[in-house]
């Protein structure tokens, strides 16, 4: 049996992790939901997730605003590691099945520019990991910060999710093999801007005398 680990990229459940849920799953604004969202332009039973062998479907249960994959338009769609389902206004994204007790390896990746970065209008995401600088992943929050310090740490963040949210919602998927997603340029622009304000503030925090 298929389970189903779910996070919540945009939305009011932002930030919330739904882990290895038995499929099938159901998603909607009722309580009764598995995965249960909190907005009005989500239908009460919107979309449901089901195992067929070994595979997790996406089926629309005939919502009023229906359900998108990777920015197109979904009744019933095979779902893969890494797709970005939209609903309402909450964005999902859907981690590697788990089956029998074993998760399967990473999808394999269109083939992008050769630093496996973005380009303007096509964007793949590497996942090699050699070359990060944070091999353990995110870095936990510093403890015992003022209440002031904490509004402006969630001001900062808040603004960082709300760029990467913008350049995800944007992107749309292309009929190539494998399947790639396309970015528009300014949105590509947009994701540019925003790794250059965020290494100005780095540079700032760690430049001595500046502070």
């Amino acid at each position: 049996m298929s389970r189903v680990t779910i996070r919540v990229l945009d939305g009011f459940e932002m930030g919330a992790l739904f882990e290895n849920l038995p499929a099938p799953v159901t998603i909607g604004r009722e309580r009764e939901n598995q995965i249960s969202l909190n907005d009005e332009q989500v239908s009460r039973f919107h979309a449901k997730i089901q195992d067929a062998d070994g595979r997790l479907i996406l089926t629309d249960l005939e919502s009023t605003n229906g359900t998108r994959v990777n920015g197109r338009p979904a009744r019933l769609r095979v779902l893969q590691p890494g797709d970005q389902i939209q609903i309402g206004r909450s964005v999902l994204l859907v981690d590697p099945p788990v089956v029998s007790g074993v998760t399967p390896p990473p999808p394999t990746v269109a083939d992008g520019p050769d630093d496996g970065g973005f380009e303007v209008g096509r964007a793949t995401l590497s996942t090699n990991t050699d070359q990060t600088a944070y091999p353990s992943g995110m870095p936990q929050l510093p403890d015992n910060l003022k209440t002031l310090q904490i509004a402006e740490l969630a001001d900062c963040l808040g603004w960082i999710h709300d760029q990467l949210t913008r350049v995800l919602t944007s992107a749309e998927e292309c009929d190539d093999e494998p399947p790639s997603m396309a970015v528009p340029p300014e949105e590509w622009h947009r994701l540019q801007t925003c790794a250059f304000l965020i290494g100005q503030r780095i540079r700032d925090l760690t430049t001595p005398g500046d502070r």
